[in-house]
């Protein structure tokens, strides 16, 4: 009889280990990354842009980020259109309707964007949820002096807020 109320009691203790083991959860010091980001190639480099990502789908809408805090290296994507966003418009620079625009401020400081009315660089929507949007995006950019970086194979996952 002593051995089996030894018994339970080990039982018992082993029971309450295993429940309060299981009842703490573990505590990351990191938190998980975001999904959420704009990526590209700049002149052929990949480039991530996913710290400090703003996103108003709007009309108009705004999407940005930085490449990281420090916030020197800057995507966003802006159309001025008052309708609505849709997937079947490929946004361009080409009208008043259909106005995209992309600033691109480099690690030196320099700011690129389009020129006016060039319809050479093409935003488009691939999916629009209540909680995301998705596309693409490629073109040319040029600062002040007339300088070109090309953006290629641009793509975005953002919250719609």
């Amino acid at each position: 009889m002593k051995a089996f109320s030894s018994f339970i009691k080990y039982i018992a203790a082993l029971c309450i280990v295993v429940f309060f083991g299981m009842a703490c959860k573990q505590v990351s010091a990191t938190p998980p990354a975001s999904p959420y980001s704009i990526s590209c190639d700049v002149n052929g480099v990949a480039a991530t842009y996913a710290s400090n990502l703003v996103s108003n789908i709007g009309p108009p809408l705004d999407i940005q980020a930085s490449a990281d805090n420090s916030n020197l290296s800057i995507l966003a994507i802006n159309i001025l259109s008052n309708s609505p966003i849709n997937t079947t418009t490929t946004y361009t620079n080409d009208s008043a309707e259909n106005n995209s625009g992309l600033i691109f401020l480099s690690v030196n400081g320099i700011s690129y964007g389009l020129k006016a009315y060039d319809s050479t660089f093409k935003i488009n929507f691939t999916q629009i949820t209540p909680t995301t949007v998705t596309g693409t995006f490629s073109g040319n950019v040029f600062d002040k002096n007339g300088d070109e970086e090309s953006i290629t194979n641009g793509n975005f996952y953002v919250p719609a807020p």
